[in-house]
């Protein structure tokens, strides 16, 4: 449950960075994780994050891009903050690139249950 058209462009933010950043022939991966009341949803691509640009990631307006405006991963973690989750980048030049948005699992109430 929440706003889908923000968890829509939350996902929509972060693959289109991961396209953007994977080697022309990469590939990226997206894995789905269900724990207790949490979902995670991880987006994997091969390109990797300079070491020395890691603490400047997901702050507004720095990108590495030479047409970007630096808004799409500031947004995407503002959306997953607002529905009450996480996100987290993990990177290694070697390894790739790791965005996690862990988000709470909001069950609506079963239609038995409801009051009139």
């Amino acid at each position: 449950m929440g706003d889908a058209a923000a968890a829509k462009q939350l996902f929509v933010n972060l693959l289109l960075n991961a396209s953007q950043a994977m080697n022309p022939s990469g590939c990226a991966r997206v894995s789905v994780e269900r724990r207790d009341a949490f979902v995670t949803v991880a987006i994997h691509d091969d390109g990797g994050i300079p070491f020395g640009d890691l603490p400047a990631i997901g702050q507004l307006f720095h990108t590495s891009k030479p047409y970007g405006t630096g808004l799409g991963l500031p947004i995407a973690k503002r959306i997953a903050e607002a529905h009450g989750g996480t996100l987290v980048v993990a990177s290694a030049a070697s390894d790739g690139t790791t965005v996690s948005v862990r988000l709470p699992i909001l069950e609506s109430e079963p239609a038995a249950a409801r009051t009139p």
